[in-house]
């Protein structure tokens, strides 16, 4: 019964494994959060500044966030629509 368990538990968790993989693979994120102001973005990147809040101390606040979008090659002038509740990092 023992051996049972563990084949099902082994082939679980390579489904699992493989579910993860395949969403990790699925695309670049489209901007990266710039470390200083001073700092300029990467080739084809715009600098985007984004407010957000976060929570200090049990307090919710607003910060200003830096960040370096993705706006392509320059060989179509489509403007790149950027969604405000997208998932950020904490700022300390």
């Amino acid at each position: 019964m023992a051996r049972h368990h563990r084949s099902w538990l082994a082939a679980a968790g390579v489904a699992i494994l493989l579910a993860c993989a395949s969403i990790a693979a699925a695309a670049p994120a489209s901007f990266y959060v710039i470390k200083s102001a001073k700092v300029h973005c990467r080739t084809h990147y715009i600098r985007q500044g984004v407010s957000i809040r976060l929570r200090r101390h049990r307090h919710w606040i607003k910060v200003r966030q830096l960040r370096c979008v993705y706006v392509g090659s320059g060989g179509t002038s489509t403007t790149l629509s950027f969604p405000s509740n997208l998932p950020t990092a904490a700022v300390t």
